[in-house]
């Protein structure tokens, strides 16, 4: 080593200190760096790995959400077949009282009876089909709320 050589490298041990003892930092504060961080990997594996299960769970609750929905559609064409049914039953009912012809009283009024025992099945069914259909509506909409909000999300990043 020249003598120019000597000097710089005395001036920076000075200025900077031993190479020694930075060394035994720097590794020290990057061994602990590292271990951290690798703490904080084997959590995000963690955190991963139940993700998945959690996509599991949703891919499953989507399908059950699929099949609700057709068994709610194919309740609702049962229904309106229903209710078609008993509008014509009714219409019936009410041209025979229209027509005048009492002379069979007692049939007119077995037919009231069973109309409006008919029409308050209709009216059950109805009423059953209308909670249904508001439940899978609020699911719908916080699906749509969080595709938006994950739409979003994507479109920021």
């Amino acid at each position: 080593m020249n003598k120019y050589a000597k000097i710089i490298a005395l001036v920076a041990l000075f200025v900077v200190g031993s190479p020694m003892s930075a060394f035994a930092h720097d590794a020290a504060q990057e061994k602990a760096d590292h271990a951290a961080w690798m703490a904080d990997h084997d959590a995000w594996t963690k955190e991963h790995a139940q993700w998945k299960l959690d996509h599991k769970r949703a891919e499953a609750a989507v399908k059950t959400l699929n099949t609700m929905v057709k068994n709610h559609g194919v309740a609702m064409a049962k229904h309106e077949t229903e209710m078609k049914d008993h509008a014509k039953t009714i219409a019936a009912h009410e041209k025979a009282l229209d027509s005048g012809d009492t002379s069979n009283e007692v049939a007119l009024d077995q037919q009231h009876a069973a109309d409006a025992a008919e029409h308050e099945k209709v009216k059950k069914i109805h009423a059953e089909n209308t909670h249904h259909h508001a439940e899978l509506m609020e699911i719908v909409d916080k699906i749509e709320k969080l595709s938006k909000e994950d739409s979003d999300a994507m479109t920021s990043e």
